[in-house]
């Protein structure tokens, strides 16, 4: 808990990709790197965070609400294994933001 509390969020470089997951920003990390995503949302906006690695089935990490800025801030995740991790955003507004994290 206290390196999750004490990781700063990270924030991709183009905003997330609405509703096509091949069109994600990509944000770059190493094996065993704890990372926060931090991103732009519509704000006040409810979200289910998935995860999934490469071509793997999502698995739901939890519930986020846009703040009144629309922003979002993840929940922390270590990375223990290489790969590409797609994070999806289900919104309560019926859009789907994408992130995607490279894990060398």
């Amino acid at each position: 808990q206290e390196t999750a509390d004490q990781t700063p969020p990270t924030r991709p470089q183009d905003p997330p990709s609405v509703n096509a997951i091949g069109q994600a920003p990509r944000v770059p990390a190493t094996r065993g790197d704890t990372v926060r995503l931090r991103s732009d949302a519509e704000a006040g906006v409810t979200y289910r965070v998935l995860v999934k690695r490469n071509d793997g089935p999502y698995n739901f990490i939890g519930v986020i609400t846009a703040n009144a800025g629309g922003g979002v801030t993840l929940p922390a995740v270590q990375f223990d294994r290489r790969g590409v991790y797609t994070f999806a955003l289900q919104g309560s507004d019926g859009t789907t933001l994408y992130m995607r994290v490279d894990v060398a």
